[in-house]
């Protein structure tokens, strides 16, 4: 997955993803805001890293996004992505 680190709001973009992606096949689309990762908050890049530490390839891990939507507040989603 690729992140955006520059954009602002709540939680980290998601910019796109690598072949085979663990998170794309839970779902998660471009332009996501990933706002939690394991139940920890994410404000940064290394709010990922921290909530990351520990856990192994293939472990399943919740996360939570923020989608857009044309019209209103974002929609806020959870997924359980297979770590790789």
């Amino acid at each position: 997955m690729f992140l955006d680190t520059e954009s602002e709001g709540e939680g980290i973009g998601v910019k796109g993803f690598s072949d085979e992606s663990g998170a794309e096949a839970a779902g998660m689309e471009e332009n996501d805001r990933i706002i939690l990762v394991g139940g920890e908050a994410i404000a940064s890049y290394a709010d990922i890293r921290i909530a990351l530490m520990g856990s192994r390839p293939g472990q399943l891990m919740p996360v939570t996004v923020q989608r857009p939507r044309l019209i209103g507040e974002p929609e806020r989603l959870d997924f359980e992505v297979r770590l790789q």
